[in-house]
C-alpha cells in the first residue's frame, strides 16, 4: 500500500502535464519546455 501511495505522489505532476499537453491542438515547444523544466525541479 505504501508503494502505491508513493507511486501516485511521484506520478501526479507528470499526469497533470500530460493532460495539459494533450488538450492543446496547436502544440509548440514554447509550451513543452517550461513543463519539462518544472518536472525536473
Amino acid at each position: 500500500m505504501e508503494f502505491l501511495e508513493e507511486y501516485t505522489q511521484m506520478m501526479e505532476p507528470l499526469a497533470i502535464v500530460l493532460d495539459l499537453l494533450q488538450g492543446e491542438k496547436n502544440m509548440f515547444f514554447g509550451f513543452l519546455i517550461p513543463f519539462i523544466t518544472e518536472l525536473i525541479y
